[in-house]
This record gives structure tokens, C-alpha cells and sequence, in this order.
């Protein structure tokens, strides 16, 4: 077998590519097979143990969710895009209060980029205040140089929110609101 640093770095894109489609087609045996793989060939990237922990929470595995949530944050125990993420596979198993602590405390350790402001907004909407939502997502609006990719990431996110309660009108009401509310 290869080692890792023998491959082409494109291959481990490929492979996450790949567990990724599995995953949004609800094929999760075999986005599980394609995740562990990548696990297997790069081990020590706290991404790809966050990925493995969201597929194993969307077939109910929370306990092995769980142990690669812990792993990541071993790896990366200080990496606010990893808090992110680790508060992400949270929000997706609808562990909302969980999912808030991991946002807040990517904020807090720094994270500049949007996603932390949108998914904590998630979480404000969720829990039904809309003016928090908005002044998160408004934040989200002003953070992010490419607020197509955002808008995109509006529209994928809102799978997550439907089973929590949110509504498609409330959630692009707030969004509008918050565009607005930034000026774009």
C-alpha cells in the first residue's frame, strides 16, 4: 500500500468529493466506505474525522459520531474552523444546544469568515428568535467576499433547519431582512 505522502493530494479531494455526493444522495454505506478510506490514507486531518462523524450521525451512530467529533478536536483542539465544523455535525443531528456552544466558541477563538455567524444564526432561528437570526446572518452578509458562495450555502443549509421547525418563508424572510440590513 501507498503512504500517504506517496499520492497525489488530488486523490484525497477526489475520495471526499465522492463520500460527499454519497452523503446528499442518502447513500451513507457507501459515503461511510469512501470516508474511511480517506480516514484511512490521512488520518491526522480534523476535517475529514468531522465528515466521518456527520455520515455516522445520519444513520444513528451517535456514539462513533461522537468518538470522531472527540478525535478531531484532539487534532486540531484550538482551530476555530474545527469548532465550527464539530458544532456543524452537531446542528445537522439536531443537538442545538451543542451546535450553539461549538459556534460561539468558533467566533471567540477567532474565526473571521462567515460560516460560524450563518450557522449560529441557524441556531437562533431554530430556536425561533428571529432578531438574533438576523443580526447573525447580517454579520454573515458583511464577512463573506463572495456572497454568492453564501447565498448557495443559504439554500443547502436549509435542509437542516425544515425538520427543526423552521419554516422556507420564515427562514428567507430573515435572510432578506438581514441582505437588506447589510446593504447588498
Amino acid at each position: 500500500m501507498l503512504k500517504a505522502a506517496e499520492l497525489d493530494s488530488n486523490l484525497f479531494w477526489n475520495i471526499g468529493v465522492i463520500a460527499r455526493c454519497y452523503e446528499k444522495k442518502n447513500e451513507f454505506a457507501n459515503a461511510l466506505l469512501y470516508q474511511q478510506r480517506l480516514l484511512e490514507l490521512e488520518p491526522k486531518n480534523a476535517i475529514n474525522w468531522i465528515h466521518l462523524a456527520i455520515i455516522q450521525f445520519r444513520v444513528n451512530n451517535h456514539l462513533v459520531a461522537q468518538q470522531a467529533l472527540d478525535k478531531s478536536l484532539e487534532l486540531a483542539p484550538n482551530d476555530s474552523r474545527i469548532r465550527n465544523g464539530v458544532g456543524w455535525a452537531h446542528l445537522t443531528a439536531k443537538n442545538i444546544e451543542s451546535a450553539e456552544q461549538f459556534f460561539v466558541q468558533a467566533l471567540n477563538l477567532g474565526y473571521a469568515d462567515y460560516p460560524a455567524s450563518m450557522n449560529l444564526g441557524h441556531v437562533h432561528l431554530i430556536n425561533m428568535n428571529r432578531e438574533k437570526a438576523e443580526e447573525r446572518y447580517q454579520e454573515a452578509f458583511n464577512k463573506a467576499e463572495d456572497t454568492e458562495k453564501l447565498l448557495k450555502g443559504f439554500e443547502d443549509d436549509y435542509q437542516y433547519l425544515e425538520p427543526q421547525g423552521v419554516t422556507k418563508e420564515l427562514y428567507w424572510e430573515t435572510i432578506n431582512a438581514a441582505w437588506e440590513a447589510a446593504g447588498k
